[in-house]
């Protein structure tokens, strides 16, 4: 069995990144196929089970990737349910399918040539599909048929992580809160330009393995020193607690992206001939000349306009 995993509508791709990393703890067999889409194994279902109630999730389990995407938009938000096969799920669900590109019209089409579910879009080949519906009938034949590879194994993307292990077990809060300033410290030199979406802070037990955590989304990517300790200290008050114990402490930098990109000035702005006079006043003040304008309105040369020099400071004594 397959599981997939799909979100509808406008989503940010840290909180994106935040589901797919969440999946990742319980199934190390991950394909994301694009933004809010991804079919994983079945490792932890318990734990999945729980990610979509909470999130609310579409998810559904099939034996191909396409009928448990269909399933999956097809079912109800919030619950993992399994499916045999996707043969009941009406034609209407196809356009929830960003890839397919199919509006209302194109299903009300289906429904009146007798296609009202996904078994009867089966039963049709190609040449059939192509000759009644053209370029969407060879998309739906496509999207029906196309073998898919097996599930790999996911490769997280690259994330920034600093911690402090104290020498016995620890519930201070200064000497917790020094401990984060240094690692606060360690990541953002391993950061460097790149910007942080999302920061994560975790208790570390005696074995360095996380025991509790908390993590925040940011509004907007930070790579400065300041900005990530004012949420690493709230994430901290939130965890800091009379019956809390630390042997070690853990800060996460995770949703990296590069630098923001600043516009440059493709092409040189031609200089004019007041640029050119101004770096030349220096150096050639004495024989260079100028027009001044007296009477804009005059026929007369002399009174139209007349040449004068540049006039500089003379040297010697004031």
């Amino acid at each position: 069995m397959i599981l997939c995993v799909a979100i509808e509508g406008a989503l940010r791709s840290t909180h994106w990144d935040a589901i797919v990393e969440r999946i990742h703890r319980c199934t190390p067999l991950i394909v994301v196929t694009g933004h809010g889409t991804l079919y994983a194994g079945t490792d932890d279902l318990n734990a999945i089970r729980t990610l979509v109630r909470l999130a609310n999730l579409h998810a559904a389990l099939a034996p191909d990737r396409t009928s448990a995407l269909l399933c999956a938009l097809h079912g109800k938000v919030g619950r993992l349910d399994a499916f045999a096969n996707a043969d009941d799920v009406p034609v209407s669900v196809l356009l929830r399918v960003p890839e397919l590109a199919i509006g209302e019209l194109e299903t009300e089409r289906l429904r009146l040539f007798g296609i009202s579910t996904i078994s009867h879009l089966r039963t049709l080949e190609e040449r059939h599909l192509r000759v009644q519906f053209g370029a969407m009938g060879t998309r739906l034949y496509t999207f029906l048929t196309t073998p898919h590879i097996p599930l790999q194994l996911y490769v997280p993307p690259p994330a920034i992580i600093a911690h402090e292990r104290f020498d016995e077990l620890q519930y201070e809060p200064g000497i917790i809160a020094a401990a984060l300033e240094s690692c606060v410290q360690l990541a953002i030199m391993e950061l460097g330009p790149r910007q942080c979406w999302r920061i994560e802070l975790s208790v570390l037990d005696r074995a360095d393995e996380p025991c509790t955590q908390r993590s925040r989304i940011l509004r907007d990517g930070v790579n400065t020193r300041g900005s990530i300790l004012i949420h690493a200290h709230a994430l901290l008050q939130e965890m800091l607690s009379s019956s809390q114990r630390w042997w070690g402490i853990e800060l996460r930098l995770a949703s990296l992206t590069p630098p923001r990109a600043v516009q440059t000035q493709l092409f040189v702005e031609k200089k004019s001939e007041q640029d050119v006079s101004r770096a030349l006043i220096s150096r050639y003040a004495t024989v260079m000349k100028r027009v001044e304008i007296n009477d804009p309105w005059s026929i007369i040369p002399e009174h139209y306009a007349r040449i004068t020099g540049y006039v500089t400071d003379r040297p010697g004594n004031v």
